[in-house]
C-alpha cells in the first residue's frame, strides 16, 4: 500500500536521409558508396547510421555526354573547316576541343587529305606543225589547256611552241656539156632534187632545173683556084 514510481529515461535517435542532385559528364563516382555510374537515374543507398537507425542516401543523377565527331575530307589545294573557321593547306588530322551545350568536353576530328593541281610548262620546237592534245598547231605561240587531273583538281598545262619552216628552192641552170651541183656532175638536161636538213633542223628540198647544151663541131673542106 506504499506510493511507488517507475522512471523511463528515453533517448530517441533519428534516421539519416539525404537527397543529392548531380549533373555530370560521361560518368559520376558517388562518394556515398564509391560506385561509378554511367547513366542518368535515381540511386539509393540504404544503411544504418552511427546510431543504428535505418537510413538512406538518394542520388538524383543526370549524365550528359560529350559530342565526338570524325569527318574525312579530300580537297584540292586548301580546305576551310567550318568547325573552327580555319583554312588548311596540308594533309593531316586536326582536332578541335570544346565544351558542348551541356558543358561536357567534346571534340571534332578532321581527317584531311589535300590534293594538288598539276601545273606544267613544256617547250617544243617543231617543223611545220605540232600536234598537242588532239589539236594541230602551225604557228609559234603559247597555248594553254585546262583540265582536271587524276586527283580531281583543276590543273593547267602550257605549251610554249616554236614552229620552224623547211626550205624549198629551185635553181634553173643552162650549161654546156655538163654541170656540177653539190658534188655531182650532170651531163644531161633534167630536174634533179636534193633532200637535206636546213639550219632550222627541218627537212628541206633543193631542185636543179638543168639544161645541158652541146657545143657544135664542123669541118669544112675547100678547093679553090688562084
Amino acid at each position: 500500500g506504499c506510493p511507488s514510481a517507475d522512471t523511463l529515461k528515453l533517448t530517441i535517435h533519428q534516421s539519416s536521409y539525404t537527397s543529392t542532385t548531380i549533373t555530370s559528364c560521361e560518368s559520376y563516382i558517388w562518394p556515398a558508396n564509391g560506385q561509378i555510374y554511367n547513366s542518368s537515374g535515381v540511386y539509393i543507398r540504404n544503411y544504418n547510421n552511427n546510431n543504428g537507425c535505418a537510413s538512406a542516401d538518394t542520388l538524383k543523377l543526370t549524365i550528359n555526354q560529350g559530342n565526338f565527331t570524325s569527318t574525312s575530307v579530300s580537297s584540292c589545294n586548301s580546305y576551310f573547316w567550318a568547325s573552327n573557321n580555319q583554312t588548311y593547306t596540308s594533309s593531316g588530322v586536326y582536332v578541335r576541343n570544346y565544351l558542348n551545350a551541356s558543358g561536357c568536353p567534346s571534340a571534332d576530328t578532321l581527317k584531311l587529305t589535300i590534293n594538288q593541281g598539276t601545273y606544267t610548262s613544256t617547250n617544243i620546237t617543231s617543223c611545220v606543225s605540232y600536234q598537242w592534245n588532239g589539236t594541230t598547231y602551225t604557228a609559234s605561240g603559247s597555248y594553254t589547256r585546262m583540265f582536271t587531273n587524276a586527283a580531281g583538281c583543276d590543273s593547267t598545262a602550257i605549251l610554249v611552241l616554236t614552229i620552224k619552216q623547211p626550205t624549198s628552192s629551185t635553181t634553173t641552170v643552162s650549161n654546156c656539156v655538163n654541170y656540177t651541183w653539190n658534188g655531182t656532175t650532170y651531163t644531161a638536161s633534167g630536174s634533179y632534187t636534193r633532200m637535206f636538213t636546213n639550219a632550222a633542223g627541218c627537212d628541206s628540198t633543193a631542185v636543179l632545173a638543168l639544161t645541158i647544151k652541146q657545143p657544135t663541131s664542123s669541118t669544112t673542106t675547100v678547093s679553090n683556084c688562084v
